[in-house]
């Protein structure tokens, strides 16, 4: 038998935990975008940089990033081990 309850948020989703993240969810997907932009981008356009604001907002305003963050670790972690990943968000 197992006895396992796994903590959910208000939003019925699980609650992305890293290791020594210091920052609440919401700071830490918005460095890991930045981060981001910086590795895909010679140089950020205002026009890139407000798509990528436009779309941030949309997933914090559905509470989202928990979902996305747990998401984008699996992908991370998947492609750093060699693993082909089809299409996953990459943060």
């Amino acid at each position: 038998m197992c006895n396992l309850e796994i903590p959910v948020g208000p939003n019925g989703l699980c609650q992305f935990l890293k290791s020594l993240m210091a920052k609440h969810q919401t700071e830490y997907i918005q460095v890991k975008v930045d981060d981001g932009l910086k590795t895909r981008y010679k140089a950020i356009t205002n026009e890139i940089k407000e798509r990528a604001e436009y779309e941030l907002s949309v997933i914090l305003k559905k509470g989202y990033e928990t979902y996305i963050l747990i998401v984008a670790d699996f992908v991370n972690w998947a492609t750093s081990s060699g693993i082909t990943v089809g299409p996953g968000k990459r943060l």
